[in-house]
């Protein structure tokens, strides 16, 4: 079965790769010598993975995944056996299973004074396979003219794969869609892989517990990509012939629903710190001036040469000021970005006064927040212009200025221009527009509120509709000065975004109170009851209120 060569790295070999991978040529490999194409694909703190393609043609593709150990107590955890060890012995345990996963093809590990110092992990590639995240959106994109029978296929394949790996006792403690790898054979049967096994346990039977566990953490993949129909027929193809789960249906799919919820919040806690730190997605700014961060898909020379002076901006001859006051400024100006124009939208927070500087002094600016609240939204799947990058120019801990810069909406105008100005269509066209509108408002309101966003400042000059010819309207949250993200959002801020939305409503005769109150009804998903009563009493007196402090009538 295996083969131990007593050199200094401690290599052992699958049997049947003993020929052609001995322990010099491995040695080799995890130096990257005699390696005709390399390419990093993942790198955490615990570990780093390599895609190899070696020079010699009787070594197939290989993974190298090298774990790191940081630090005194990490050797004495893994005193006895190393984490690619242990990932050796799950992979050769679960494919006697009948399991299907990688096949490992030699582990090794370097000890001083019986402390675990380096450990690697080699296997054999699994050619055409490639992560479930990444093939459900390319494979099967949510959207009309998509192949349903072929979705409809891999998703039932993929339930009745968990069920397979639940019932012989196979529980993933990281189970997640980027550890299962789905491929195609010749005959376009879909097959799946179990991979990153060092957290699997193996058990005779798994608890309700664990098994809700792994399909909320499985759901989390497809919080934002699936829809709900099609969750619920994997739920049923993975609950079929079991009879307790079967007979307990709704309450096993609220429990699984609520465990996602808990899970996707604390992703979205642990992530929301990911703009303000260099990795694959941002890159710090620096300059004599300023400082900030830049989203990398936008990092470009032309970029950075506007953010060493971004107040140009506002005097260069193609820009579009439209607002220019004491307290906010800003433009659109079009960029030439890797040789395309991207229209950039700069909101500037001025310097005001004296106690403006001091009030900032501990606190972070403006463009610094509203960068993190932006990045937070579309982390939650609510839609806002893509944020490009921030900017703060400080003397000492004295706040000068910031920037907030984002993509400009393409063919977008304020919800109440919309409103105001009407469309060229028929008034029943027109009427279903404008439901068509409020119910998606209604769900972007419902979903920011519930995954612990309050706006501030809600109202329908700050919700943008892009309208674009043979597509439905699309509605983005705008000007998030105001907003905040939080773990959950109380019922008075609920009603304070809904009651200054209402307010501006009114400033359009094209939207009646019925339908003002159909909005509130799509946003509690209920028509009639009571809830609608207590919520449209409340957002009406305050609607009033809003109005006299303005000094205008209430409609």
């Amino acid at each position: 079965m295996k083969t131990t060569y007593p050199h200094k790295i401690r290599w052992i070999v699958n049997e049947g790769f003993q020929g052609v991978l001995p322990s010099h040529t491995l040695n080799q490999v995890i130096n990257l010598e005699g390696i005709r194409e390399h390419k990093m694909v993942r790198t955490l703190p615990s570990r780093t993975v390599r895609y190899l393609k070696p020079s010699s043609p009787e070594i197939p593709a290989l993974y190298l995944k090298e774990y790191h150990l940081p630090n005194f107590l990490d050797g004495i955890k893994n005193l006895f056996l190393s984490p690619a060890e242990r990932e050796w012995y799950i992979a050769h345990k679960i494919t006697k299973k009948d399991v299907p996963t990688f096949t490992p093809l030699a582990v090794g590990k370097i000890r001083r004074f019986g402390l675990l110092k380096k450990n690697y992990l080699i296997s054999k590639s699994i050619d055409g396979a490639k992560p479930l995240k990444e093939y459900m959106p390319d494979d099967y994109p949510n959207q009309a003219g998509s192949n349903v029978t072929d979705k409809i296929s891999a998703i039932e394949s993929l339930a009745q794969f968990v069920k397979n790996l639940h019932q012989k006792g196979i529980f993933h403690q990281d189970f997640h869609s980027g550890n299962i790898l789905i491929g195609k054979d010749d005959k376009g049967n879909i097959h799946f892989y179990l991979m990153d096994l060092h957290r699997v346990k193996l058990q005779s039977k798994l608890s309700d517990r664990q098994r809700v566990q792994n399909l909320a953490s499985l759901n989390t993949g497809f919080y934002q990509t699936t829809r709900k129909t099609e969750k619920l027929r994997f739920l049923k193809t993975y609950l079929n012939g079991d009879r307790r789960w079967e007979a307990n249906y709704p309450h096993f799919t609220r429990l699984i629903e609520a465990t996602t919820d808990k899970m996707m919040k604390k992703m979205w806690h642990k992530r929301d710190k990911r703009c303000l730190k260099s990795n694959k997605y941002f890159v710090p700014f620096k300059s004599d001036t300023f400082k900030g961060f830049i989203n990398r898909d936008f990092y470009s020379p032309e970029l950075l040469d506007l953010l060493h002076n971004p107040d140009r901006s506002f005097t260069e001859s193609l820009s579009t000021v439209i607002k220019d006051s004491n307290t906010t400024s800003s433009c659109f100006m079009p960029l030439e970005i890797a040789g395309k124009t991207v229209e950039l939208h700069i909101k500037r927070f001025n310097y005001q006064n004296i106690p403006y500087t001091l009030k900032n002094l501990f606190r972070t600016s403006r463009g610094k927040r509203v960068w993190k609240v932006a990045n937070g939204l579309l982390l939650r799947n609510i839609p806002t212009p893509l944020p490009v990058a921030f900017l703060e120019q400080r003397k000492g801990r004295l706040l000068i200025k910031s920037f907030f810069i984002t993509k400009k909406i393409d063919q977008s105008l304020p919800l109440i221009s919309l409103f105001q100005k009407g469309t060229v269509n028929s008034p029943d066209e027109i009427s279903k527009i404008r439901n068509e509108i409020l119910q998606q408002g209604a769900c972007i309101l419902r979903r920011m509120h519930e995954r612990g966003v309050c706006h501030g400042d809600l109202k329908a000059s700050n919700i943008l509709v892009q309208k674009k010819a043979g597509q439905k309207e699309k509605l983005y949250l705008a000007d998030l000065d105001s907003a905040r993200v939080k773990k959950s959002v109380k019922e008075k801020d609920k009603i304070r975004d809904l009651a200054r939305l209402n307010a501006s409503l009114l400033d359009t005769r094209a939207v009646s109170t019925p339908d003002r109150l159909r909005l509130l009804q799509y946003y509690l998903r209920q028509t009639g009851d009571q809830k609608v009563q207590e919520y449209w009493k409340t957002i009406l007196e305050r609607t009033q209120n809003k109005l006299k402090k303005t000094g205008r009538k209430f409609i």
